[in-house]
């Protein structure tokens, strides 16, 4: 793949010092952070063999997904390590698929559908230390910009530098602002940070985090604002049937039964019916204030974490985990508001609510009643960075996201899990 940095930027800015006035001048000198694009060309991308080959280091771990005795972790933009996890205390990685635009996947009937760039692969797993390439279906993602030279955007890359902005500039107090000699937009920087800090950072179909989910045969993938829905009735050969209108901000997508798909979006919660599976549309919305909220459901009951200080939410000083009977599907209502310090990715196992905290670490409360959990933790446990948690009760296993790696948590004792082993991330 070729990468080509090009000067089209978004813009981070946080202000350290003012040097003053100078005859009715003042400049202010801030801290950037400039984003610039990538591209990539899809004919190469293509050219590349996707079949399992030797571990790699863990480096930029995303989507989680278990599936029977392993499990599947993507290294974004660049493939998907398989660990070996029949021991959970001693997880071995025992390949690596290369796939230079995965970032989120999903499996079925030992089929590994993810994203490569704009294309949709589909990969054997039934001996995962022999998984390879089965089918490509091609340009069904959308890109972001595409030159002839260069080949589709693919993502943008950070750096920073410091940078003076005069006073008497319109945008000079405003907090998000298009920077014309910059070609994109400065964003302050608390802002910012946390979204550099929490981007991506997606579960697979089980974790709240997803943007991939399957139901009934059906592959259900989130571009931009739309629900991509494939056929996976002909195997190995995904086939495009519609594009669908989402809602506005949706981040992430989550299924619990076989008739509703649950997207959490930066003003709410949508619900989306599955009658037509092919046609899914959206029946009800539970608003919230501007906010990035992963969404989980358990029975009658939805969780949406909504959490400050990132860049779809701004800086408003709430964090919580809102309650929602959705046993009226077409009418939600909010029953409870926990607050919390601040939230990303949760999950229900055995009676145990958990919720990621970020820099906080992880919360267990007790929800044997699903409703009323507000006084109930049972554990906080920190020293850790934690982004989402995915479930495998049947084997009273949580995996948890963290900014250092993997970690593999015992469950089985109520309120009290217990750390099994860590795959550690290699930091760069």
């Amino acid at each position: 793949m070729t990468k080509t940095l090009l000067p089209l930027v978004f813009v981070i800015a946080g202000c350290f010092f003012f040097s003053g006035c100078l005859e009715d001048e003042c400049l202010a000198t801030r801290r950037y952070t400039i984003y610039t694009p990538v591209y990539a060309k899809m004919e190469e991308s293509r050219s590349v063999v996707i079949q399992a080959e030797s571990p790699r280091e863990l480096r930029n771990p995303g989507s989680v997904f278990a599936h029977g005795d392993y499990l599947f972790i993507s290294e974004r933009h660049e493939g998907i390590h398989i660990v070996n996890n029949v021991d959970p205390a001693n997880p071995v990685p025992v390949a690596f698929i290369p796939v230079p635009g995965s970032t989120n996947f999903a499996v079925r009937n030992n089929l590994l559908y993810t994203d490569d760039y704009i294309d949709l692969v589909a990969i054997d797993i039934t001996r995962p230390e022999s998984a390879h390439l089965v089918s490509r279906t091609e340009n069904v993602f959308p890109a972001y910009t595409y030159r002839e030279a260069l080949g589709h955007v693919v993502r943008y890359e950070p750096s920073t530098e410091t940078m003076e902005l005069a006073c008497h500039e319109v945008n000079f107090d405003n907090d998000v602002f298009w920077v014309e000699s910059k070609g994109g937009f400065a964003v302050e920087e608390s802002l910012a940070e946390a979204e550099q800090n929490t981007s991506e950072q997606v579960v697979g179909i089980a974790g709240s985090l997803a943007r991939f989910t399957l139901v009934n045969g059906y592959l259900y993938a989130l571009a931009e604002d739309e629900i991509y829905v494939f056929d996976l009735s002909n195997g190995a050969s995904a086939a495009l049937l519609t594009k669908v209108t989402a809602g506005r901000n949706v981040e992430t997508i989550f299924s619990k039964d076989q008739s509703h798909l649950y997207l959490g979006a930066a003003e709410g919660m949508y619900i989306a019916s599955l009658e037509d599976p092919i046609q899914p549309h959206l029946i009800a919305l539970v608003p919230h204030r501007a906010a990035c909220d992963p969404v989980y459901v358990e029975g009658n009951y939805a969780y949406i974490s909504v959490r400050t200080g990132t860049f779809c939410g701004g800086n408003s000083p709430d964090n919580f985990v809102q309650i929602v009977d959705i046993s009226n599907m077409a009418q939600p209502v909010g029953l409870r508001s926990i607050p919390m310090d601040n939230p990303h990715g949760l999950s229900i196992v055995n009676d145990q609510l958990f919720i990621c905290e970020g820099t906080h670490g992880l919360k267990v409360f007790d929800a044997t009643d699903r409703v009323e959990i507000y006084d109930k933790l049972l554990m906080s446990m920190k020293g850790f960075t934690a982004y989402d948690v995915l479930a495998v009760p049947q084997k009273d296993l949580l995996v948890l996201i963290a900014e250092d790696g993997i970690y593999q948590l015992n469950i089985a004792n109520f309120g009290q899990p217990e750390i099994l082993s860590i795959l550690q991330r290699k930091f760069q």
